[in-house]
Formats: structure tokens, C-alpha cells, sequence
């Protein structure tokens, strides 16, 4: 038998192998992480319950709310208190309520085990009173009590005293400070010992404050306000105040406190000592101030009797009182009960007792129940605080719970009594093949289960084996062979076996030679960023040739060769693009699985140097410094140092650096030369062979030089001709460290040619590079002059003089007579233009002649204008030709020309217009791949920048593409959207993907990308739903996809629901991995709902999380089918492939989609659903057909109308404002309102509400009166299934004229759209009140009619008014 905390976990550890065939033992549940017994909580707060168990099979957890398991599901509690997956008690937003005593309960086939209770108290504290503040006069030497009436709290409140002031005296409260004479007693009352006229505030109000610590309240009990009255203090006798009770009751190990207050004046002394006698434990005992109080901590049983507390007044008898003190003790363990496993037939002990004052009560629980409520059975009886039971059998199995109780507590234990009877078993396959190393070590394992304990015996052939030396037994079953020869090949067998059972397994030990290295890697030198390559070759066992691997470690670290850096071909290693970092000891392993070899080299990387350390500035002399530094010749980097480069700073540009001077690799010393009137700092860089390396830090010092004047004039002088009558000279600025001085500037001298009259100016912006001055010419030769001046003067040399212009002007004279030479080149998007010229004369060109410039629009769109420079070398003076490229495709387009100079261009010479045909589209502007499947992608791509015509549709195109050959081009079917499918491709495979834009031209260049399949054991991507919309009978479903390179898409998707309580999931269609959402129809209203997707793929199948959703209330009393009916969406979320049949007049709606130019198609297809995919490019129109089920049940159809709608815009389905896409219409209103005007009785009208937030919903009114119905006039497409809600008016009579509202929402906010609907007399009507015709005989007659009629309507209207 085995007795103690022994989980079969820790019974089977590794070496000793001892698992059942679930690898596990049998076990009885026990509670291992138990909740601490009392918890106060607030109303709104979350509370958490741990509760942890352990036992085989794995227990089910319960909670239990005063003995009753919680109901998760009742109106107070659904959603709000919950259980975690860890089975942690989860209550959010606590209430009063949830007060209780709280159990966890765990359970198996093996008993039942239970925490201990966990009280939860709602903590509260009563508001504050509201009682008048109470004036109280003092008499000073005399005793006070003030008295607290403090508002009941729980738990209790800490209790203090504070001042309360009239007036903002602190930003904190500030408390009443106890003292000697100053005192609280344990009810928050307050004791002056003897007024004293230093310790009395009468400025302030004397409150009592309760403080709450779990609610985080202050509520006050009394106020007072104390007024000492003049004089001299007074003599009082001594009188006891307030004392605790007579008889003290402590318990072990806490602390007890006794408190008596003296008042009078002069202030009694206190003292406190043992009725008996015996001295005070003076390390255990602390005091108050003043004595008043006595605390006693960790309380002994030696400390129970009689206490004595004095106090005493000079010329007054000492007053004495006595408290008698016990000290008892909550419940500990004398024996805590331990866990037990025995066998069949052994005799079972639980020792449970406790010791305490009074002695504890002993209460025993079997598998949760209490032993006094259990039947009675033979082998078992309860003996001096101990469970016994004899001759025990695998039905004694059973979880042990123990409470050992008193008035103080108690203490609970929680055990198990596990009866074993296992068969022995071995864990190891049945038979199997070990290979070893000649020379080498070979470890058998046995591992096996058993209760009682197996007996093992190792076997070689029919011998058995025993630890002699060459063969080493361990407990756990394993056999080792130590350095094992050829001798040693051949079958071994290990056999176990105990009462219940035996069994055995078998080892084939193979012999193999060993590995070897052959050829190891060389040390190997390079320069950061270049490869570097290490060769390492290994032979091993003829028989092991095809297992020979190798692995690469760097300073025994294996390296990742994940890392792109890094690249093995067999024994061969590239690290690419070397650091210095990347120096190392790199080892060879090769390995056969059996055994390994290692083989070493060194990598060493040359990288430019370390930086110089303590740069210091020497000598500092007006025009020069000296600089030494120090260099630690290890920071070399493994190349030879070459030289040092001295680098320097100035505060005109601080932060960036320039070279100085260069000096030898042996110089740790440098003088340089300085610029006048700057502040230098310096630094040092080392350079070798690789090249310079990191900057040391500044030196600490700057150096500063004299002002001088400057070492030279401006440089680059020359004129701009940008601006006309401006004479526009610029240069170079000079650096500020150039200007050597202070009050520096420029002189800007000119000189007209022709004119010896200088002008002079002086600027002083010496940043700037540029003069502008006005002159009243235009592109007429100067000489310009630019000096440099600081206060000292002058550079030493002459400024030189520069030739320029005046600026340049609009040209006079313009290009004439421009022609399309040639047409055939429109095709092409080339056109040939030519003119005739302008001659090359300066005062009517006003600058120097640059060329032509041909200039074209699109005709409505001269703001967006393109130009084409035609240099002066490519033209002829006298007439030009040139050929316009790159034209827009598709295009009206109008051109001119004009003359240009160097900064201006002429007029316009004539216009001429062409066209240019349609060509091939650009190629779309992106391609990705959404979602990667073993066997197929999901490609979108983007819209081409430019169509260069009506975009048709797009072509998708693939290939296979490997290091080898490039398959052959798949093209897969031209299509509208997109999107597109590529499937029944190859897994882990690499392809390239095409796709062309389309025009009726042909297709233009593609765009391409490659793209990888997935492996076909790759796991499959977890679909994750993201949007349900339910209605009253119907949902729609959306899920997507977190693309991840560790998992793949599957290639179907299939959507299962089932209501809330029921067992049996209900399947939808199976749909391709393109589409992402999926409808279900025929459910109840007002129901509960779980949803799920799954997805499949090759046999494999991933399930998302399930969802639950609550349809919504019955809207109609519509016939309808209950049998559910799935309806599958794209990728977008719309749905498609769907008709709507109205349930009243039995008419049914297809709507089709033309595309634009031609004209709209009637449905021919009784089955046509609405598709409402959308083609974000091009103009479509939608034809609405009826299709009317007559008597006789055959149909008839008759167009409705069309609608020609716009940039249409599904929007986003995170998206929750709604919106409404319009259709053309005949007009629109001031307030906004949709006009449209019909004729009675003719076709159809057709008013459609797009909806643009995700999955919006819409309700029809009119007139804002009621919501609107389909009647035997009125038809409403399913706003529940569709994009386009749409209202069909079949003949529309004087009835239907009025104001309707579509009402677009998705829970808030909602949008409306206002439609008016007016009417207007068919032709017969019109006809029968004209008067038509030129026959003057019959106009007399017409105008009787006309009369006739009029006099008609007028009674009509009088009658119905």
C-alpha cells in the first residue's frame, strides 16, 4: 500500500515508466486550487472564482450556490455569470444576490470531491447622518467624551476623528492626532483625558468618519464643535472612562487587545501587570500611548488568566481594574488526512484529527455526500478521528472529504482512496529496430504499467540477462549496453508481469561503423559584406548513406536557416553579406541519427575600425589647432590600420562634419588649420583596409579664431531671365564659415551695355543667392559684378565681371496655319502636325528662340492640358512638321501651337480637332492573391488607370513556373468582376498568375505576380464569421478568412445551423472557396439559433467558432414554406442567383443586367435570379420583367422599366451608415425629392432604393401614413435577400400619385428617400381635348367638343366636392 500526496503523475515519472494505456491511472477527482473562505464585494464589480481539479478521466466541474448547482441560464443570471474554459466562476456586474456560500464541485467515474464554502458578503455602508452639529463648552483640566454614532458599515468601518473647517483650509482631510491624552476606544468614541487648551480647535468641527475599505466610502457619524471657555485648567479625580468587558476571550496565534481610559487632571499614569504575580511577556505585549491599551500578539496558551490595569493620581487612590482572559483555538491538524492507493485485499487508514478549544467536530463526506447520510457498509468505520476500511476492492475507490469544526472556524482536507488492480503493460511498440554505433552506448527502454508493481526481465535470445558490467538494469525498466560490438547485434526482449497480467516487447540492436569526417571546413577570412563559404564532408556506415545529414552551429548555437542570410547545400554553408558580428567558431555536425561528428573552423569577418577614444583638444592658437587621441589597437577588426581622418564642427552648421585632415596610422596627433571667426569642435575616425569606421566622441572643448576679412569673392555670378523688366543676378552663397567676420554682406554692381553708368546695392541677407531689380527693358545685355565684404573689408583680390540679360518677355509673334498632315497615325496614337514658323528675330521673339510647343486637350477639358517641346535644332525656320506620340487612346482631342524662349510662350496659333480611335487597355494597376488553397488561389486585381476605351472584362490567365521549365498558359473564361477562382492546381507549387484588361481593341499588357500553392498537409485556415442579419424567417451568414503562412484556405465551405437545445446540425449547399457568405431560409421567428462554417479541403476540415442569433418577430402572415432553404453569396457579401416570388398575386420579379450600350433584355428564363454583383467601372442598366402567372397558369411577361444607374458603390460591410444610390430620373425637387411623371396606365414604374451600408434593411411608406404592402398593383421585391430594394407599380392609377418614402436602416442611424409619383393623361385623353388638325371647317366643332368636355370636368369636380 502507498500512502501520501503521491499524483500518478509524480508515481510515473519518467524513468519509471509507468502508464496506463491512456497514459494515465485511474484517479478520484481532487480539488487542487481551492478559493479563500470569505470575499466582501460591491454592487458593478466582477468577481473571480478559481477552482482547479485534478483526476483520471478528467473531472467535470460544477458550481454550487448554497448547495444548489447555479442555473446559467435563469434571467438574472444569463450572460452575467459565467464559467471560463479553466473553470474559474465568473460573475460580472455583482448584486446583492449574488450574496451566498459558493462550492466547487468536481466529478468522475471514480467519486465526487468539494472546496471548500466561499462566502460572498455584499459590503454596504449606510449614508451619512444628518444631525445638527452639537456645541459643546469646556471647562479646561476637565475629562470629555464625544460620541461617535458612526452609521453601520459591513464590514465594520475603520473609525477616525477629522477636522471640518468652514472654509477651504487644506486640499487633504486633516485627522484628529491621537495621543496620550487624546484616546479612541474600540466602539470610535473620542476621550480628552484633561481639556488642555493646546489640543482644542475652535475654528473646526469635531467629525466622526467611518471609512469603509471595500466600498471605498467616508460616512460621518456625530459632529461637534468644541469652545473652551477662559481660565485656568481645574483639578478633576481620576474616573475610568470607558474599559473593554471584564472577560476577554483570545484565540492562538492572534492578537488580543485590552483597553481601560483614565481621565482627570493632573493626567492619571497607567500601568498594567498579572494578577498572579508573574511578569508581562514583554516582547509580545505592545503599548498604546499613555498606557491605555494593552495588545498581546500571537496569542499562547500560557497567556490565559488575570489582568490587571491601574491608574494612578497624585493625592487620589489608584482605580484598578481586572480582566480575565482565555485563550482558545480554531481548528489545526494533528494528523492532515493524506491521499491513499493500495490494492485489492490491503486494509485503507484516513487519519483526520484536529486539535482545538473547544475540541473540534469531526465531519466525514464521501463522494460530496455526508458519511452520516451514506448506507452503512461492512468494511468500513470511523475510529478515533479515522476512516477505516478493510480488505478493500476496486468499488472502494472514492473520494474523502474530512471538516474538522468549532466555534472558530474550521479546517477542511480533500483526499482519495484509488484501489488499483491494473494488468501489466508494456508502452513500447510490440517489436522494433535499434541501431547503434559500434563503440557506442545503447538504451532499451521497458516502460510499462502495472498495478501492483510489474516483475521485469530483460532477454537476449533465450538468455536472460543481468547487470554484469557490460549490461546496466535501471528501475524504470530500461536495459543500457555499454560500448556495444558486433557480438551485441540481434533480438532482445523484455517481459513483465504481476498478478492481474504479463506482457512483453521486442528490440532488433542493429550495429552500424560510425561517422567520420573527411574533409572539415577551412578557417576562412572576408571583408564585411562579402559571402562567405565553409566545406564539410562526412562518410559513414555504407547502410546509412541516404540518413547522412548536416547541421551548422556558430559558438554552439544551431543556426536558423530561416534566416535569408544563411544557406546550406549539403555539407556546403554560405552566410551572405558578412558582419563583423558574424566572427565566430562555426562547427560542422554530421549525423546519421545514429551518431554524430563535429568538425570546427573559424570565420573572420574584416570590418572597418573601432572609433578613437579621449580626442582632446592641445592648443587652441587663432589659426590653427592641435588635437591628440588614443587608439586601442584590438578595435583593428582584423585588418590592417591604414590612416586617421581629423573631422570638424562649427557652430554655423553644428551636427554635420567634414574632413580636416589625414594623418598616418602610427600618428596619435594632428595640427590643422583654422578659418577666421569660428568656434570648432573636433573628432577622430580611424580608417584600415576595409575602410573608416565609427566617429570617436567630440572633444569637450571648442576652439575659437579672430574675425578677418573674407578669403574670397562670390562665385558662380550670372543672370536669370525668368521675370520681364527684371534684371534677375545670382551667385553662390558663401558659407558662413567664409564670412570670417561680422557685418558681412554683398555688393551687386550693373552696368548697362552701351551705357557707362554703374549701380551699386548692397545685401545684407548672405544666405540668399539672388538680386531682383527692376529695369524698363526686356532681354538687353548687362554687366553684373558681385563682391564680398565683411567688417574688416574686403577680399585682397578683384571681383570679375559677368556678362547677362534683362529678363526675358511673352513673344510677339505666334505660329500659323497648323494642319493634320496625316491621319493614319491616329491609330497608332500618333498624330502629324505641322505649321508655318516664326523667324528668329529677339525683339519680337523678347528672349532667346528655344523651339515649338505643341499643345492638346480632350474636347471639354481645356484646363487638363498636355505639351510636347519641339527644340529649335529639330524644326525648320520657315515651316515645321513634327509627329505627336503618346496621344490618349479613345479620345476628342483639339491641339495649337506656339512659339517658345527660354521662360515664356506666344498665343495660340489655330485649333485643330481629331479623334483618336479605341485601343487596348493598361494593364489593371494591382494584382494579389486573397486566399492560398492547396489546389487553388483567390486573385483580385485592381481597374486599369487608363481603359483607352469601353472596358469589356478582364482575362485571367496562369502558368507553371520552377527552376526547370515554365508550363503552358492556362486562360480561364473572360469575366466582369474582379475576382476570379483558379483551381485544380497542383499543391505546394509555384505559378504565375496574368491577368489582361479588355476593350473591343484586344487585351492590353498584363500584370503578373507569383504565387506559391500551399502544401497539401498544411492545416486549414479557421473561418471566422463576422456578420449575421437575421430576419423573421431568414439569416445571412458572412465569414472570412485570417490569411496566415501556416495555414491554407479550404476549397469548399459548408454552413450548418441547428436551434439552441437541439443535438442535430442542419447542412446548407456546399459551396467554392470563392464565396464567404450563404443565406438561410425557412426559419422560425423568434427564435435562438446556433451557426457555424466549415470548412473542407482534401478530407480535412476546419470549423469556425459557433455563433448564436435571435430571428426576429413575425412581420406578416404570408404564406410560406418552413422547410429551411439556403441561398449562397460572393465574396462581396451580396447575394446572387436568387428570385423573389411575392406570396400575394403570385407574380414573380426577375431583374436582368444589361451592360452598356444596348438596349434592355427581357428575361426568357422563368428561373432568372437578380444578380447583384457590380462592375465598379462601367454604366449598367437593369431591366425589370414581370412575369405573371395567369388563370391557366401560363405566363406572360411585360417590361417594367429600366434604370440606368451610376458608379455604383456597394460600401463596406464594417460599415453602419446607410446610404441611397439613385437612379436617373426625371427631376429633382428644391427639397430634394425624386420627380418622377408617368402615364396612367402604361408600363410599369420602378422605384429602386440601392442601399450602401452592409446588409442595410428598408421598409416602403406612403404619404407617411403606413408601411406598404404588395398588392394586386403593387409589387416589392424581398428587401431581406437583396441590394436593390425596389417597389413596382404595374398600372399606375390616380390612386398611386403621392409622396413615397424608401427608409433605409441597418440599427441606427437610418436614411430616407422621398420619391414623387405624378401622373399624367395617356394619349387618348390628350387627344380627345386637342385641337388638332388644319381643316378650318372642323375647328368649330373641335372647340364645341373641347367646351363639352370642360363643362364635364367642371361637374365632376363640383359633384366631388
Amino acid at each position: 500500500m502507498e500512502t501520501g500526496r503521491a499524483w500518478p503523475m509524480l508515481l510515473l515519472m519518467l524513468h519509471w515508466g509507468v502508464h496506463t494505456a491512456a497514459d494515465e491511472l485511474p484517479l478520484p477527482p481532487v480539488v487542487a486550487n481551492m478559493s479563500p473562505k470569505k470575499r466582501h464585494f460591491v454592487e458593478g464589480e466582477r468577481l473571480k472564482l478559481p477552482c482547479e481539479a485534478q483526476g483520471q478521466p478528467i473531472p467535470v466541474l460544477y458550481w454550487l450556490k448554497s448547495g444548489v448547482n447555479i442555473d446559467y441560464n435563469s434571467d438574472i443570471n444569463k450572460g452575467r455569470v459565467v464559467v471560463t474554459k479553466s473553470n474559474t466562476l465568473v460573475i460580472h456586474d455583482a448584486q446583492a444576490t449574488d450574496a451566498g456560500y459558493y462550492q466547487c464541485r468536481a466529478e468522475n467515474i471514480h467519486g465526487i470531491s468539494l472546496s471548500n464554502k466561499y462566502e460572498l458578503i455584499e459590503a454596504k455602508a449606510e449614508s451619512g447622518r444628518t444631525s445638527q452639529v452639537r456645541a459643546r463648552r469646556l471647562v479646561p483640566g476637565r475629562s470629555l467624551k464625544l460620541r461617535c454614532n458612526p452609521p453601520r458599515s459591513v464590514p465594520n468601518a475603520r473609525i477616525v476623528w477629522s477636522y471640518q473647517y468652514d472654509y477651504d483650509y487644506e486640499d487633504e482631510q486633516e485627522f484628529v492626532e491621537l495621543s496620550e491624552t487624546v484616546v479612541t476606544d474600540y466602539e470610535g468614541d473620542l476621550y480628552f483625558v484633561s481639556v488642555r487648551e493646546d489640543e482644542i480647535k475652535g475654528d473646526a468641527e469635531y467629525a466622526c468618519v467611518a471609512y469603509n475599505q471595500i466600498t471605498r466610502s467616508m460616512t460621518y457619524g456625530n459632529s461637534f464643535r468644541l469652545k473652551l471657555q477662559g481660565g485656568k485648567p481645574v483639578d478633576e479625580p481620576m474616573s475610568l472612562m470607558w474599559q473593554t468587558p471584564a472577560a476577554m476571550l483570545g484565540l492562538q496565534g492572534k492578537t488580543l487587545k485590552m483597553m481601560c481610559i483614565f481621565g482627570g487632571n493632573p493626567r492619571p499614569q497607567v500601568s498594567w501587570s498579572r494578577a498572579d504575580g508573574s511578569m508581562l511577556n514583554l516582547t509580545r505585549s505592545k503599548f498604546g500611548p499613555g498606557n491605555h491599551e494593552i495588545r498581546i500578539e500571537k496569542l499562547e496558551e500560557a497567556d490565559t488568566g488575570v489582568y490587571m490595569c491601574t491608574g494612578s493620581q497624585q493625592g487620589t487612590r489608584p482605580l484598578t481594574r481586572t480582566f480575565t482572559v482565555d485563550v482558545e483555538a480554531a481548528p489545526t491538524w494533528v494528523t492532515e488526512p493524506k491521499d491513499v492507493t493500495a490494492d485489492e485485499g490491503e486494509d485503507v487508514v484516513i487519519d483526520c484529527r484536529a486539535a482545538g478549544t473547544p475540541s473540534p467536530h469531526i465531519e466525514w463526506l464521501i463522494n460530496g455526500i455526508p458519511l452520516r447520510e451514506r448506507e452503512p457498509k461492512e468494511n468500513q468505520r470511523i475510529t478515533e478521528g479515522k476512516l477505516v476500511l478493510t480488505d478493500v476492492r476496486r468499488t472502494d475507490t472514492m473520494a474523502v472529504q474530512c471538516n474538522a469544526s468549532n466555534i472558530h472556524g474550521y479546517v477542511w482536507s480533500d483526499t482519495y482512496i484509488n484501489i488499483l488492480a491494473i494488468p501489466a503493460v508494456i508502452n513500447e511498440p510490440e517489436h522494433a529496430d535499434v541501431k547503434v554505433i559500434r563503440g557506442g552506448r545503447a538504451l532499451l527502454h521497458c516502460h510499462h504499467t502495472g498495478h501492483p508493481v510489474p516483475d521485469l526481465v530483460w532477454f537476449k535470445g533465450e538468455k536472460k540477462l543481468y547487470a554484469d558490467g557490460r549490461y546496466e538494469l535501471f528501475e524504470n525498466g530500461s536495459l543500457l549496453i555499454g560500448k556495444a560490438m558486433m557480438r551485441d547485434g540481434g533480438l532482445f526482449k523484455c517481459f513483465v508481469r504481476n498478478k492481474y497480467g504479463e506482457d512483453n516487447s521486442k528490440y532488433t540492436v542493429i550495429i552500424r561503423d560510425p561517422t567520420r569526417i573527411v574533409h572539415g571546413p577551412k578557417d576562412v577570412s572576408v571583408r564585411t559584406g562579402q559571402d562567405a563559404v565553409m566545406e564539410c564532408k562526412a562518410a559513414t556506415d555504407p547502410a546509412e548513406v541516404n540518413n547522412l545529414r548536416y547541421e551548422w552551429k556558430k559558438d554552439n548555437t544551431t543556426l536558423d536557416f530561416t534566416n535569408p542570410q544563411l544557406n546550406r547545400q549539403n555539407g556546403r554553408l554560405v552566410i551572405t553579406k558578412v558582419a563583423l558580428a558574424d566572427t565566430a567558431v562555426y562547427k560542422c555536425v554530421a549525423t546519421n541519427g545514429i551518431d554524430s561528428v563535429v568538425a570546427t573552423a573559424r570565420l573572420l569577418v574584416q570590418a572597418p575600425p573601432g572609433e578613437p577614444s579621449k580626442v582632446t583638444l592641445l592648443r587652441c592658437d587663432g589659426d590653427s589647432a592641435t588635437i591628440a587621441w588614443k587608439f586601442n589597437t584590438s578595435l583593428t577588426n582584423h585588418s590592417p590600420l591604414k590612416r586617421f581622418f581629423v573631422e570638424y564642427s562649427t557652430d554655423y552648421d553644428p551636427g554635420n562634419w567634414y574632413k580636416m585632415k589625414t594623418v598616418g596610422a602610427n600618428k596619435r596627433q594632428a595640427k590643422v588649420e583654422l578659418s577666421p571667426f569660428g568656434s570648432y569642435t573636433f573628432r577622430v575616425k580611424a580608417v584600415n583596409e576595409i575602410g573608416p569606421g565609427l566617429p570617436s566622441a567630440p572633444t569637450m572643448n571648442m576652439c575659437e579664431t579672430p574675425e578677418n576679412r573674407p578669403p574670397f569673392h562670390p562665385k558662380k555670378v550670372h543672370t536669370v531671365t525668368d521675370t520681364t523688366n527684371v534684371l534677375a543676378v545670382e551667385w553662390e552663397p558663401m558659407a558662413p564659415i567664409q564670412h570670417n567676420g561680422p557685418g558681412f554682406h554683398y555688393v551687386v554692381m550693373i552696368s548697362k551695355v552701351g551705357d557707362n553708368t554703374v549701380q551699386s546695392y548692397i545685401r545684407n541677407d548672405s544666405f540668399k543667392g539672388r538680386f531682383d531689380i527692376p529695369v524698363d527693358d526686356v532681354y538687353q545685355p548687362y554687366t553684373v559684378t558681385v563682391k564680398a565684404a565683411n567688417r574688416v573689408g574686403e577680399p585682397p583680390q578683384l571681383a570679375t565681371s559677368h556678362m547677362g540679360y534683362s529678363g526675358e518677355g511673352v513673344p510677339l509673334v505666334f505660329p500659323e496655319n497648323l494642319t493634320l498632315s496625316d491621319f493614319s497615325r491616329l491609330g497608332e496614337g500618333q498624330a502629324e502636325l505641322s505649321w508655318v514658323g516664326v523667324e528668329d528675330d529677339p525683339e519680337l521673339i523678347r528672349g532667346m528662340l528655344r523651339g515649338y510647343m505643341i499643345r492638346y486637350w480632350k474636347s471639354g477639358d481645356p484646363d487638363n492640358v498636355f505639351e510636347t517641346l519641339i527644340p529649335l535644332e529639330s524644326t525648320e525656320i520657315s515651316g515645321t512638321q513634327t509627329v505627336v506620340r503618346n496621344l490618349p487612346m479613345y479620345s476628342d482631342l483639339q491641339a495649337d501651337v506656339t512659339v517658345v524662349n527660354t521662360h515664356f510662350k506666344s498665343i495660340g496659333s489655330n485649333v485643330v480637332n481629331f479623334s483618336t480611335p479605341e485601343g487596348v487597355p493598361d494593364p489593371p494597376q494591382y494584382i494579389n492573391v486573397l486566399h492560398r488553397g492547396a489546389i487553388h488561389f483567390l486573385v483580385d486585381w485592381g481597374r486599369p488607370e487608363n481603359t483607352n476605351g469601353i472596358l469589356t472584362g478582364y482575362k485571367v490567365g496562369y502558368r507553371l513556373m520552377n527552376s526547370t521549365h515554365t508550363g503552358d498558359m492556362m486562360v480561364l473564361p473572360e469575366t466582369t468582376r474582379r475576382r476570379s477562382f483558379i483551381k485544380d492546381l497542383q499543391p505546394n507549387t509555384e505559378y504565375r498568375v496574368y491577368v489582361w484588361a479588355l476593350t473591343m481593341k484586344g487585351p492590353g499588357d498584363p500584370i503578373y505576380m507569383d504565387a506559391k500553392t500551399a502544401k497539401k498537409n498544411t492545416a486549414i485556415t479557421k473561418p471566422q464569421i463576422l456578420d449575421m442579419e437575421p430576419t423573421d424567417r431568414a439569416v445571412e451568414i458572412t465569414w472570412a478568412l485570417k490569411n496566415s503562412s501556416n495555414t491554407r484556405a479550404a476549397a469548399y465551405y459548408l454552413l450548418q445551423h441547428k436551434l439552441l437545445g437541439t443535438n442535430a446540425w442542419t447542412r446548407g449547399a456546399k459551396v467554392e472557396g470563392n464565396r464567404f457568405s450563404q443565406s438561410v431560409y425557412g426559419l422560425h421567428p423568434q427564435s435562438t439559433y446556433q451557426a457555424r462554417v466549415v470548412a473542407l479541403d482534401s478530407g480535412q476540415r476546419a470549423v469556425s467558432d459557433t455563433e448564436l442569433f435571435n430571428t426576429a418577430e413575425r412581420e406578416r402572415e404570408d404564406e410560406y414554406d418552413h422547410e429551411t432553404d439556403y441561398g449562397s453569396g460572393n465574396g462581396t457579401g451580396d447575394d446572387e442567383d436568387m428570385a423573389t416570388q411575392d406570396t400575394v398575386t403570385r407574380n414573380i420579379v426577375f431583374v436582368t443586367e444589361s451592360t452598356h450600350p444596348k438596349t434592355p433584355m427581357h428575361s426568357t428564363t422563368p428561373m432568372q435570379g437578380l444578380s447583384t454583383e457590380r462592375a465598379e467601372t462601367t454604366d449598367k442598366e437593369y431591366t425589370t420583367t414581370m412575369m405573371y402567372a395567369s388563370e391557366t397558369g401560363s405566363p406572360s411577361t411585360s417590361s417594367v422599366s429600366t434604370t440606368k444607374v451610376v458608379d455604383i458603390d456597394i460600401g463596406s460591410k464594417d460599415s453602419t451608415e446607410p446610404g441611397i444610390v439613385l437612379p436617373d430620373v426625371t427631376g429633382v425637387s428644391e427639397s430634394g425629392d425624386i420627380i418622377y411623371t408617368v402615364v396612367k396606365n402604361e408600363a410599369p414604374l420602378d422605384l429602386i432604393c440601392r442601399m450602401k451600408g452592409y446588409r442595410s434593411r428598408v421598409k416602403w411608406y406612403k404619404d407617411d401614413v403606413s408601411v406598404l404592402r404588395s398588392s394586386d398593383n403593387i409589387i416589392m421585391v424581398d428587401h431581406h435577400r437583396l441590394t436593390d430594394a425596389r417597389l413596382i407599380i404595374l398600372k399606375p392609377r390616380v390612386g398611386d400619385a403621392g409622396m413615397y418614402k424608401c427608409v433605409v436602416q441597418r440599427n441606427n442611424p437610418s436614411k430616407g428617400q422621398f420619391f414623387q409619383v405624378t401622373l399624367k393623361k395617356d394619349a387618348k385623353e390628350e387627344k380627345s381635348c386637342a385641337v388638332s388638325g388644319n381643316d378650318a371647317s372642323r375647328i368649330q366643332w373641335n372647340i364645341i367638343v373641347c367646351v363639352l368636355c370642360l363643362v364635364f370636368r367642371s361637374l365632376t369636380l363640383f359633384v366631388s366636392s
